[in-house]
């Protein structure tokens, strides 16, 4: 379900174009944002019995959604520091038995 907000979120930022103006080439929704106001509103438009009232949520969820985006950055690189496997729970860290 968060996939779908997700993509008609997309599909109309593109179609307004509210990302001219903003640094960066492309934007996508925060995923995490996404999924933390979905839990509270799908709930609220899936008990709404009002088709036209349903319809307001959604768009209302979907413009919300358009406010919270993150920048697609191409070539980004970050070094990854790996831990050595043979000390990688000291003693005072282990399970217990």
């Amino acid at each position: 379900m968060a996939s779908v907000m997700e993509q008609e979120a997309e599909e109309q930022m593109k179609e307004t174009k509210r990302t001219e103006q903003l640094k960066y080439a492309e934007y996508r929704i925060n995923k995490n944002i996404l999924v933390g106001k979905l839990r509270n509103r799908l709930i609220k438009m899936a008990l709404e019995e009002d088709d036209t009232r349903r319809d307001v949520l959604h768009d209302q969820f979907l413009e919300e959604l358009q406010r919270n985006i993150v920048p697609v950055v191409k070539g980004r690189r970050f070094k990854r520091d790996k831990q050595t496997k043979t000390n990688k729970f000291t003693k005072t860290k282990r399970r217990g038995l």
